[in-house]
């Protein structure tokens, strides 16, 4: 397989360099790229690279094109990517279940701290989100995105945000919540599906 770039730019003595890498690269055998006329090709088989000077007037902007180069950095971005992904643990039904309830409980109590106690710090979400990236390579945001319904962390967010106001609304608001316990149950259900992660294997 050749691999193909071509850079040039426009300016007095301007050259285009021309790189190949392939098996026994010679100007004869490497494969030409479509659209270059040229006068001269100046040989460097040490590195695979060939210098070809344009013809005489032929206008180029400066720009940088690659052919076979651009679907080969594909393939290893996907590979690359594949890896990354297969570096992470499966999880079954009753851990998926515990990671969505976790991250609502984290969400519920950060939603009632920035509302009624004027904390906006998200400090929940953000210890849990530690919890998860060392046990699982997995972040908050991902869990909303692959494991809550909705498939998408701003509308599970926004969706968990609506519910959480209405259930402080038929709470009587941040006072009566308060003085139900509200919060010290949030706080505890946050805690024990946080110590339930901690103790997965």
């Amino acid at each position: 397989m050749w691999v193909t770039s071509i850079f040039s730019c426009e300016g007095k003595g301007q050259m285009t360099a021309y790189r190949t890498f392939g098996p026994h690269p010679s100007p004869a055998a490497a494969p030409k790229p479509a659209g270059i006329s040229v006068d001269h090709i100046i040989d460097t088989p040490q590195n695979g690279m060939y210098l070809l000077l344009p013809r005489a007037g032929q206008r180029r902007q400066c720009h940088r094109r690659t052919g076979i180069g651009s679907a080969l950095l594909a393939v290893l971005l996907l590979a690359a990517s594949g890896l990354s992904l297969s570096a992470r643990p499966l999880l079954d039904e009753e851990t998926e279940k515990l990671l969505v309830a976790a991250v609502a409980a984290a969400a519920e109590l950060d939603l009632y701290n920035a509302r009624c106690r004027r904390d906006v710090a998200g400090r929940h979400a953000d210890n849990l989100n530690k919890e998860l990236v060392s046990k699982f390579r997995m972040t908050v945001l991902e869990v909303e995105d692959e494991l809550f319904p909705e498939r998408s962390y701003r509308r599970t967010q926004e969706r968990l945000r609506r519910e959480f106001l209405k259930k402080l609304k038929q709470a009587g608001g941040c006072r009566d919540a308060k003085r139900a316990g509200i919060p010290h149950w949030l706080r505890n259900r946050y805690d024990d599906l946080l110590r339930a992660i901690e103790r997965l294997p």
